[in-house]
């Protein structure tokens, strides 16, 4: 993968704008920053604007990059039934490529192939384990297919990874208090408010989740899935932390 893209792999969106965009000065015709901006354009909804750039940097030569854009374009164009073909032959050739399996996994989520998706995200979780996201994709697949334990332990692990993704903490409280577990729930919800107190999602997410309670004290039912004792136990070491900061 080129150095642009893979600005665009470890999220680093602005810089890999600012840096095509330079180049495309310097050189109109550029296939890495084509594509760079290709993608980002897809992935903000521009579907003429990602394909125009697409076909400009297609002119230079088909790739397994180019390949891979106009799978993600098809995925953008909600025709994920194309987007899952492309994403399967760039894995023919590249069985371990993660931007080819986490597109392939998220069209098969939009088609409501979960059953065909969960392996995916296995793979992603196994070849990355410190990619929360890849743990959260992985939790909700297993909700998906009611295996809610799993899910506990998988949502619990990209917190474990990333005690700041949001999404986890949502979905992980949910999960929880769907499961006759409210004070877990609560607990996970307070600890993710210390650590992010302006995140107005947790706190409406717990608001809401206290109102449901009556805000009364009950006997705590803790999850004996494994993953919730090591996420408290990594959640209460970063508060730890920016309490001594």
């Amino acid at each position: 993968m080129t150095p642009l893209l893979e600005l665009l792999q470890m999220g680093k969106v602005h810089e890999a704008r600012q840096q095509a965009s330079a180049r495309l000065l310097i050189q109109p015709n550029d296939p890495e920053a084509l594509l760079a901006l290709a993608r980002m354009a897809a992935a903000d909804a521009d579907i003429e604007g990602a394909d125009k750039l697409l076909q400009r940097a297609e002119a230079s030569g088909q790739t397994s990059e180019t390949r891979l854009t106009r799978a993600y374009l098809d995925a953008a164009r909600q025709d994920h039934a194309r987007a899952v073909e492309g994403f399967r032959k760039i894995l023919a050739e590249q069985p371990e490529r993660l931007d080819a399996l986490f597109g392939l996994a998220s069209a098969l989520v939009y088609q409501e192939q979960f059953s065909e998706a969960l392996p995916l995200w296995e793979k992603l979780t196994s070849l990355a384990p410190e990619e929360a996201r890849y743990h959260y994709h992985l939790g909700r697949a297993y909700l998906e297919l009611q295996r809610v334990e799993e899910a506990v332990d998988s949502l619990s692990r990209a917190l474990t990874e990333d005690p700041s993704h949001v999404d986890s903490f949502l979905v992980l409280s949910r999960t929880l208090h769907g499961a006759g577990q409210p004070a877990d729930a609560q607990e996970i919800l307070e600890m993710g408010l210390k650590l992010m107190p302006e995140q107005n999602h947790l706190q409406n997410e717990l608001t809401n989740l206290r109102l449901q309670r009556g805000d009364v004290a009950v006997l705590p039912h803790r999850s004996k899935a494994a993953g919730l004792a090591r996420v408290r136990g990594k959640l209460q070491a970063a508060l730890d932390l920016l309490s001594g900061s």
